[in-house]
């Protein structure tokens, strides 16, 4: 509520594009391995060896990838002039893959340690926050706003690398296990997808429109993202469960820990979707202030995603996934970004239409199409005209 207050929306707007695009590579250096370590290590931590030989073959690949990632970014940086302007907040936004690489966030996920996760998690982001209230004053404080956001999503992971030797023998030998290709791969496209589905608006808005409209967009999405997050946060903590309930084969635990979980997150995320629909307008201004009042549609339309969003996540992250049915998650995340990038067309198109109508009055939706009619019909006839010269 601060930052952007403090920003305007140009500057928010540049930082918000910054990290939607340094995201993608965060997610590529990545490859799908929280999901898939952490259930790897719910799996593997009553042995310390075992745990230990996973940690590093899982290490070894984040390291090779997050190198490559950030190789193939900075010549981006270098060559693109749209991303030129804002190298030094991608290289910022980007240090996310150094920070979740020692991390290994998904190492305490797996074994449970939610309690060392909160703690440390809400230290670095207290220390974020007064330190943007600190040192963030006016738009030319741009780039410390962005180191401190880095901080805030990533300052925990300094703690965890600092607390690894508690669970795990660290090694730092390069150990690359081709064993985890295949399954990282499909976990690596369901991040893919939901990725492009879930940032593609704010990325394409960053190299479409200016940065005013992206900072009101980013507002209205940031909003969406954190009442968003009941979904994520039921699954992430109940998936080592879940797991262990699958493997010793009690699926009628399984199944009830699933419905408690769904009836949790549908009335949740009900209940916050009203609420927020009839309070859209004073939600907005309590984050952005009058500034971003143009971003209440926007902001209301992105609330009906709110309950599928939590639906799916525990019907793909504490059923499917834990059961080992990662592949039929795959198929419905490729489908919906297929089918958002569909929809999205389409209303871009319809709204296109009807400001043409309504703003220049003309009408290009029916009239094209009767006149490729009459084309069509013209040609047709023209051809039947001569086959039956020719036969004759």
């Amino acid at each position: 509520m601060y930052a952007t207050r403090i920003l305007q929306q140009l500057t928010y707007g540049r930082v918000s594009f910054a990290g939607a695009f340094a995201g993608y590579f965060v997610m590529f250096s990545q490859l799908g391995m929280p999901i898939y370590a952490m259930r790897g290590c719910a799996g593997l931590r009553s042995d310390r060896s075992a745990l230990s030989r996973f940690w590093n073959e899982i290490f070894s690949i984040n390291l090779v990838l997050s190198v490559f990632s950030i190789l193939v970014l900075s010549v981006l940086i270098f060559f693109l002039p749209r991303l030129r302007e804002n190298a030094l907040l991608l290289i910022i936004s980007g240090s996310g893959m150094i920070f979740q690489m020692f991390g290994s966030e998904w190492l305490y996920r797996g074994l449970e340690k939610f309690r060392f996760l909160t703690v440390i998690m809400l230290i670095c982001k207290l220390i974020s926050l007064l330190a943007i209230l600190a040192f963030v004053h006016s738009p030319q404080h741009m780039i410390r706003y962005a180191v401190f956001s880095v901080f805030t999503g990533y300052g925990s992971d300094v703690v965890c690398f600092l607390a690894l030797r508690r669970y795990v023998d660290i090694s730092f030998r390069i150990k690359i296990n081709r064993e985890h290709f295949k399954p990282l791969l499909i976990f690596s496209l369901m991040s893919c997808a939901v990725y492009v589905y879930s940032s593609l608006d704010l990325t394409m808005l960053g190299f479409m429109k200016t940065d005013y409209e992206t900072g009101l967009y980013g507002l209205a999405a940031k909003a969406k993202t954190m009442l968003a997050a009941t979904g994520g946060l039921v699954w992430a903590s109940v998936l080592p469960t879940a797991t262990s309930l699958w493997r010793d084969n009690r699926k009628a635990e399984f199944e009830t820990l699933a419905c408690k979980s769904l009836m949790l997150v549908s009335l949740v995320q009900f209940a916050v979707t009203v609420f927020c629909l009839v309070f859209a307008k004073q939600i907005i201004l309590i984050m952005g202030g009058e500034e971003y009042l143009d971003a209440v549609p926007s902001f209301r339309i992105l609330l009906f995603s709110l309950l599928p969003i939590g639906l799916s996540n525990i019907l793909g992250g504490q059923v499917l996934i834990p059961a080992g049915k990662e592949r039929e998650l795959l198929k419905a995340e490729i489908l919906g970004a297929a089918f958002t990038t569909v929809i999205s067309e389409m209303i871009v198109w319809a709204v296109c239409l009807i400001a043409v109508k309504g703003k220049m009055g003309m009408d290009l939706a029916v009239a094209p199409l009767i006149k490729t009619y009459n084309w069509i019909r013209t040609r047709l006839q023209r051809v039947r005209v001569r086959r039956q010269f020719c036969h004759n």
